[in-house]
């Protein structure tokens, strides 16, 4: 049982280059469920990244019961390193 001072886990956030191979290597590959895919822009993401229109493309995967957040940039592409 969870102690009061424990707090459970709600999802897993994690920066992508390509959301589309993301995307085949958790649910082709391994089964797990894409629940959402959309791209947004909003002014608060420009807070955030500290920069004007920022663009993203946000997905959520659920996957042996935890939900990842996929976050790929639009507006400035990341390099794979």
């Amino acid at each position: 049982m969870m102690s009061n001072d424990e707090l459970p886990l709600s999802h897993l956030i994690v920066r992508v280059v390509d959301t589309d191979r993301t995307i085949a290597f958790w649910v082709t590959g391994l089964g797990a469920v894409l629940e959402s895919d959309e791209e947004l822009a909003a002014p608060a993401l420009d807070a955030i990244y500290g920069r004007k229109g920022v663009r993203i493309r946000d997905t959520f995967i659920r996957y042996c019961g935890v939900r990842l957040h996929t976050i790929e940039t639009l507006d400035r592409k990341r390099e794979r390193k």
